[in-house]
């Protein structure tokens, strides 16, 4: 009787259990009236519900769990700024990447794809036509080397580059205007003006021209990733949408739109009406994460509970001041303040480490001050500073031999090294090196004053000019200051190197140029070519990935030579472990990818690598390009004290500060600062770190001779004994 009783009770726990997630996450998600050409509809609240403030609560979860949820409130957010914010807002997703290849397009732009995109991406970021009426509005190429929107493009299924890099994927956030205009009107004005603009600019030809207003239709029904709106589609907007020819394969809708004055209509406002706090709430909560999730790339441990309770992370995360100790840390409060501390979160670098047995870990990034009116968002942050963490581990525990990417048509097999290709940290190595050769292809082309300098001088005889050569990324100039326990990084420049190289595996024929003319032209490519390479992947922002792991592997260097000093460090555990862990890329991208894009590109003749044009009387020929990067060797310039001063005056005590709030550097640079404490390494753990290091391995020698001096003196004195 009792063992029945008891596994009714068990049965009633687990349809608890089972429904309980239901009631308490905000009750289901309802999947009805999906549009023309959706996949995936979600509508978060049922039609005639009225959510309790606990059901708001999940629902305002729901919001920011998705990906293209945290998008919408991000864009309601910006929206309510305004003089008068829209009673609705929407956010739309379009994707490109399928015009390179489809039958429904003419050759011509198929063929012009980086071209249109190109001018796609400049009118949205600087429209040469003004819209025909005024709405709320905010358009922009989602960065694919953003770590935050790597879920997003997950979920909205799309490749979020083309094969030369370019970001082809829009986020377009509109808002209503008055009882006529709505959001979805919006969407429709900018994207059918924008694409007229940029199809203009790309066609070449009268008879091209005539084809662009067949051309939107295509790209309208064809380009609709995802929509994202506070409110579903109204009775008006529905069809207008389908007449548009717009498909969306995923949609994601707080609240069902119905006429104004209606039950289900006051039901909506009401909700909306209550959310913005508790979104606001629970998006904060990523902010105050993301520093957590930071170390946790490199293996920290954390007793510091995030709901109340001490937990351990996969890895190991972080016991951080901020949630233990009381107030926030000067990096969690910047990322979690309205105007994220008065940092440009684009230009984070980290910049700062000390490792001190005593006080754990303690780190710092560095960043320019946010320009007036500059238009961001802490995911930026967010993700610069978990990327720059997983890089970090990336080098710490991989060995140094493994640092280099080769692309080379006749090397297909020595692309990257297996482990490195599966980081965050090789993919920004691998895209830098392809990047860079369609930087030499722009800087290059005839057409521009630079490129047509350039060919004038490449020397050639018998009216031709033939060159090839091989350009790659280094470590440049280094410098670091090391006081005791801590690192500053006060410079950390990337270099470019060339050399003329006969390339092999392009399937024609290579540069057979006379040695003295070859030697001529690697000296023009010396001085006027690497220095506009280096300045631009120092400078330009599509380098800011490959600059971010290079700084990681700069403060790596540091760690990975006290560990073989004899140091305890906080991260002796995964030196040269192997263990990728956390620092493993998420999602579909693969090292091939990237290879296959630059062979193709080779083998349709982009003028990237080979290009023959006529210049005057001259035929020449430029074939590019082998290369690569290379950060296997690392010889950093070790500062004193004064020089450091010289430079960047009074830095510790900017660092002190940044610990507690967003601190200014006398050089400008704004600083921000956390903490970590590290895993409790005990007495025999400490013993073996140091006997493992060359200090140790040094007293074990010096120790052991001492013992066998000994001996054999001791041993000689028996025998003498023995013999007396």
């Amino acid at each position: 009787m009792r063992r029945n009783a008891l596994r009714l009770g068990a049965l009633f726990t687990a349809l608890f259990l089972a429904c309980a997630p239901a009631v308490l996450d905000g009750g289901p998600t309802v999947a009805a009236a999906p549009s023309p050409g959706s996949e995936h509809h979600k509508l978060l609240v049922p039609p005639g519900v009225a959510p309790t403030d606990k059901d708001l609560d999940g629902i305002a979860r729901k919001v920011i769990q998705d990906p293209m949820g945290q998008e919408l409130h991000l864009a309601v957010e910006r929206f309510q700024q305004l003089l008068i914010a829209p009673p609705n807002t929407s956010v739309a997703f379009f994707d490109f990447g399928w015009m390179v290849n489809s039958p429904d397009l003419p050759d011509w732009l198929k063929d012009s794809y980086p071209h249109f995109l190109g001018e796609f991406t400049d009118q949205v970021r600087s429209p040469s036509t003004a819209p025909a009426w005024k709405y709320p509005l905010h358009g922009r190429m989602l960065d694919a080397e953003n770590y935050f929107y790597e879920d997003l493009f997950e979920e909205l299924g799309v490749r979020p580059t083309d094969s030369y890099g370019n970001d082809q994927v829009l986020a377009l956030a509109t808002g209503s205007r008055g009882d006529n205009r709505h959001s979805e009107d919006a969407m429709d004005e900018f994207m059918s003006r924008t694409l007229d603009d940029a199809l203009r600019r790309t066609a070449r030809t009268p008879a091209q021209l005539q084809e662009t207003a067949e051309i939107i239709k295509v790209i309208k029904g064809h380009s609709g990733a995802g929509i994202a709106g506070q409110r579903s589609y109204c009775n008006v907007c529905a069809p207008k949408v389908g007449k548009a020819g717009y498909r969306f394969r995923n949609e994601l809708f707080i609240v069902k739109f119905d006429k104004r004055g209606s039950p289900q209509a006051k039901l909506a406002n009401s909700t909306l009406k209550q959310l913005p706090v508790k979104l606001a709430k629970e998006y904060k909560k990523q902010d105050e994460k993301a520093a957590t999730e930071a170390v946790n790339k490199v293996g920290l441990t954390s007793s510091c509970p995030l709901g109340g309770t001490a937990q351990t992370m996969d890895l190991a995360a972080l016991s951080r001041s901020g949630p233990c100790g009381g107030g926030k840390s000067g990096l969690a409060g910047a990322l979690s303040s309205p105007d994220y501390g008065g940092v440009d979160f684009s230009t984070l670098q980290l910049r700062y480490l000390s490792d001190d047995a005593d006080s754990g870990v303690r780190y710092a990034f560095s960043a320019k001050a946010a320009e007036k009116g500059l238009e961001q968002d802490s995911r930026s942050g967010r993700s610069s500073l978990i990327g720059s963490m997983a890089d970090l581990r990336t080098w710490l525990v991989l060995s140094p031999d493994k640092f280099w990417v080769n692309l080379n048509p006749a090397e297909p097999d020595r692309i990257i090294d297996s482990a490195l290709g599966r980081t965050n940290a090789g993919r920004a190595l691998l895209e830098a090196d392809w990047r860079m050769k369609r930087t030499q292809g722009k800087l290059l082309d005839p057409g521009t004053s630079f490129g047509a300098e350039y060919w004038r001088k490449l020397g050639g005889s018998g009216g031709r000019s033939c060159y090839s050569s091989r350009m790659w990324i280094v470590p440049g100039k280094v410098e670091v200051r090391e006081d005791g326990s801590s690192l500053y990084v006060l410079k950390a420049a990337l270099d470019v190197k060339a050399k003329a190289e006969k390339v092999a595996g392009l399937g024609r024929s290579g540069c057979n140029a006379d040695p003295a003319e070859t030697a001529r032209n690697e000296r023009l490519e010396q001085e006027m070519v690497v220095p506009k390479i280096a300045k631009a992947v120092n400078t330009d922002p599509e380098y800011a990935a490959l600059r971010q792991a290079f700084l990681a592997r700069v403060v790596a260097q540091w760690i990975l030579d006290r560990h073989a000093a004899g140091h305890t460090t906080s991260f002796d555990k995964l030196i040269g472990s192997g263990d990728l862990g956390p620092a493993t890329l998420d999602g579909s991208w693969e090292p091939k990818q990237v290879y296959s894009d630059y062979v193709r590109s080779i083998n349709e003749g982009d003028f990237t690598y080979q290009r023959t044009t006529r210049v005057g009387n001259k035929i020449i020929t430029y074939v590019m390009r082998t290369g690569g990067v290379d950060f296997s060797t690392l010889r950093p310039d070790k500062l004193s004290s004064a020089e450091m001063g010289r430079q960047v005056p009074r830095l510790p005590r900017t660092v002190r500060q940044s610990a507690d709030r967003p601190t200014t550097a006398a050089d400008g640079s704004v600083w921000l600062a956390d903490s970590a404490t590290p895993p409790q390494i005990g007495t025999w753990e400490r013993i073996r770190g140091f006997l493992g290091g060359t200090t140790g391995i040094l007293v074990v020698v010096v120790v052991a001779l001492a013992i066998l001096l000994l001996f054999v003196r001791d041993g000689s004195a028996l025998r003498r004994k023995a013999t007396e």
